[in-house]
């Protein structure tokens, strides 16, 4: 493994490592022993990221491709979102109850996957908040997003609420509220400027 990008934990106790050089995922046993999970012949370039769902399927952002993948638990692999969604470059992915949320460093968007909605914008970043990298479950249902600063300032981190009327985003600084539409039609757009109250 020389290109290591993520890893993820299934249930059964091996630790799942993507790795973007060899182009495949590997699977560590407990015991050390590393052994191919998926290989190149998958056809998976970047495994930018890896999480499970709560019923043990296994997602892959590939962020060369610009696909998010699915393996389901009988090894069926299938490309679930790709650039006709509107995904440009997937960065990382997390589950929140029954939904998939994605970050998307090249556009600086967070968007949100349902089966039953499909790939839905919930913000838009700009300027230094753009480079979205990692995103995990908060409290309270919040979402947690590590920003990589581009102009070599210390990297953010921004707690996002979400409701069906409003978002607020904080980066350690006061809250500010930005107003968002729950549908097709628009989605927060946050700047710095727009967080600092």
């Amino acid at each position: 493994m020389t290109g290591v990008q993520t890893c993820a934990l299934p249930i059964y106790g091996h630790l799942l490592v993507g790795d973007g050089v060899a182009h495949a995922i590997f699977d560590i046993a407990p015991d050390g022993r590393v052994s191919v999970f998926l290989g190149p012949e998958a056809g998976i370039q970047k495994p930018e990221s890896l999480v499970f769902d709560g019923q043990g399927n296994l997602y892959i952002a590939d962020n060369v491709l610009n696909v998010v993948f699915r393996l389901d638990k009988s090894g069926e692999l299938r490309k679930l979102i790709t650039a006709r969604d509107g995904l440009t470059q997937p960065e990382s992915l997390c589950f929140q109850g029954d939904a998939l949320y994605i970050t998307d460093d090249e556009a600086g968007k967070l968007y949100r996957y349902t089966p039953s909605e499909g790939l839905k914008t919930l913000a838009v970043f700009a300027g230094q908040l753009k480079n979205l990298q990692g995103i995990t479950a908060g409290p309270e249902g919040s979402l947690l997003l590590t920003v990589q600063d581009l102009r070599h300032h210390p990297g953010l981190i921004i707690q996002f609420w979400r409701s069906p009327e409003t978002a607020v985003a904080t980066d350690a600084i006061p809250p500010s509220t930005v107003p968002m539409r729950d549908d097709s039609s628009g989605a927060v757009e946050a700047s710095p400027s727009k967080l600092r109250t």
